[in-house]
C-alpha cells in the first residue's frame, strides 16, 4: 500500500523533461512578446512625434487664418 502510494506520487525524469520543455516554450513566447512590446513602444513614440508635428502645423494654419 505504502509502496503503491510512493510510486503514484513519484516524480519521474520524464516529468522533469516535459516540464523543462514547456518552460522553454514559455520562455520563447515571452521573448517574442517582449520584442513585440518594444516594437509597439517604438511605433507609439513615432506616432506621438508625428502628432506633435501635425498639431504644430494645425496651430500655424489656424493662426494664419486668424490674421488673414
Amino acid at each position: 500500500m505504502q509502496r503503491d502510494l510512493r510510486d503514484q506520487l513519484a516524480v519521474r525524469r520524464q516529468d522533469f523533461d516535459e516540464l523543462k520543455a514547456e518552460i522553454r516554450v514559455l520562455a520563447e513566447a515571452q521573448q517574442r512578446t517582449e520584442e513585440v512590446l518594444r516594437q509597439l513602444l517604438e511605433f507609439q513614440a513615432r506616432t506621438e512625434k508625428t502628432l506633435a508635428r501635425l498639431e504644430t502645423r494645425q496651430d500655424a494654419l489656424v493662426g494664419d487664418q486668424l490674421f488673414a
